[in-house]
């Protein structure tokens, strides 16, 4: 099963994170692209709990190969 989060910034759809839910594994996949930054962090923290809430993994993987940018807050 894949879910793509999409955010909208500025008048233009961007794909923030997909989440990939491997049913055989219990692997919970997120797959973070674009910026992660203070204005993002708390709106991906919630949707990621709420994946896990609702598949309860049994492991979690967070990819950030396609993130370009990351403060503090992201990580």
């Amino acid at each position: 099963m894949k879910i793509r989060i999409l955010i909208y910034q500025k008048k233009k759809e961007v794909i923030i994170l997909n989440v990939k839910h491997f049913i055989e594994d219990k692997v919970l996949l997120f797959e973070f692209t674009e910026e992660l930054d203070h204005h993002m962090a708390e709106k991906l923290r919630t949707r990621a709990d709420y994946e896990i809430q609702r598949f309860m993994p049994r492991k979690v993987v967070l990819d950030f190969k396609k993130v370009n940018f990351m403060d503090s807050a992201g990580i």
